[in-house]
């Protein structure tokens, strides 16, 4: 999975509903994650996406958060 961020953004993690979290690399505004697919579905996993004032999980599927 892929996404953009904004420059308030100082990590993201991917949160699969089998437990397993991925952090993601960010760069340039631009984070990515990867993991072996045997190891869980991405399917209804959440974003907890860090910033200098706190984390906030959101659901990728269904919301738009800038974090400028």
């Amino acid at each position: 999975m892929y996404g953009l961020s904004g420059p308030a953004v100082t990590g993201v993690d991917l949160l699969l509903t089998n437990g397993l979290r991925i952090t993601a690399s960010l760069r340039n505004g631009i984070w990515g994650a990867w993991w072996p697919s045997d190891r869980g579905d991405p399917t209804g996993c959440k974003l907890e996406v860090r910033t200098a004032t706190g984390v906030t999980t959101i659901n990728p599927y269904t919301n738009r958060l800038v974090f400028e």
